[in-house]
């Protein structure tokens, strides 16, 4: 079944807490962090205007994705929490909910940077790679090409 992909400002509307619990599935470790983050984007719309992307299959969350403003500076901006469930990977939910995000950026005109440990990945789909983040951990800044 090919998942039900949209863009929103309003996560809370769309996904109760469906979202979190994808992420309590992909990232036990991070699920409280992310519903902290979550609160604070929907707090600060005004600050942040997130944008969330997300996939949907039998009602279910089954991929996600965010797009904000960076909080380095307001000239940019940052995804995030690229997260897609594991019995639905490698079906291109990722790629297209990374789609959403950059045709956002590209109509907010703002350069979109992220973070990773899975450049390969994010290289594939036109992103390159601008320098080194978290070298102790293997992480890597890349922007779009």
């Amino acid at each position: 079944m090919k998942p039900k992909l949209y863009g929103t400002d309003r996560l809370d509307e769309y996904t109760g807490d469906g979202s979190a619990g994808l992420i309590a599935e992909v990232w036990p470790d991070f699920a409280d962090l992310f519903r902290r983050e979550m609160s604070v984007y929907h707090a600060h719309r005004d600050v942040f205007e997130p944008h969330f992307a997300l996939a949907e299959t039998a009602g279910k969350i089954t991929g996600f994705s965010l797009l904000m403003e960076s909080m380095m500076t307001t000239d940019l901006l940052t995804m995030a929490w690229v997260a897609v469930h594991p019995e639905h990977r490698r079906q291109g939910i990722g790629r297209d909910l990374i789609g959403l995000c950059r045709d956002e950026a590209r109509r907010r005109a703002k350069p979109l940077v992220l973070t990773t440990s899975v450049p390969q990945f994010y290289q594939k789909l036109g992103f390159r790679i601008i320098g080194e983040y978290d070298p102790a951990r293997n992480h890597f800044l890349l922007t779009m090409a």
